[in-house]
């Protein structure tokens, strides 16, 4: 990732090589040394260089069988900290209804928080002594 001084992104970029279960010690001793002597991805974007280019440029024959958009994404959700509440020992979950405060969960992927009223664990451990 490239940053410009007023901290906003210049450019970034990168891709995965994924060797096929069969590649030869040949191929992958080639691949290897590709990789070794490439210029950083994000610096040839920067340059103007588009993915399918830098792939080109380095591995003259390359077939790109799928090109896929990657991003960031967190999957945190209140429904996915409830389940989690659930692995917590009965004990523990009636500790938590017992003091009154409820639970604050914070994600550290997002940054996200979550709060658990003592009324939702309460049905947190309902649904765990159902089983």
């Amino acid at each position: 990732v490239l940053v410009n001084p007023d901290g906003s992104i210049l450019a970034a970029g990168g891709f995965i090589l994924q060797l096929l279960p069969n590649a030869t010690e040949e191929v992958i001793s080639a691949c290897e040394a590709v990789a070794a002597k490439m210029r950083p991805v994000s610096t040839l974007i920067s340059e103007g260089m588009s993915i399918e280019d830098i792939i080109h440029m380095y591995f003259k024959d390359a077939n790109i069988l799928e090109h896929k958009d990657v991003r960031w994404h967190c999957g945190c959700s209140h429904e996915h900290y409830k389940d989690a509440l659930a692995t917590l020992s009965e004990h523990d979950i009636q500790e938590m209804i017992d003091d009154g405060k409820g639970a604050d969960i914070h994600c550290q992927y997002c940054n996200k928080e979550y709060q658990f009223t003592p009324e939702e664990l309460k049905e947190v451990l309902e649904l765990k002594q159902r089983g």
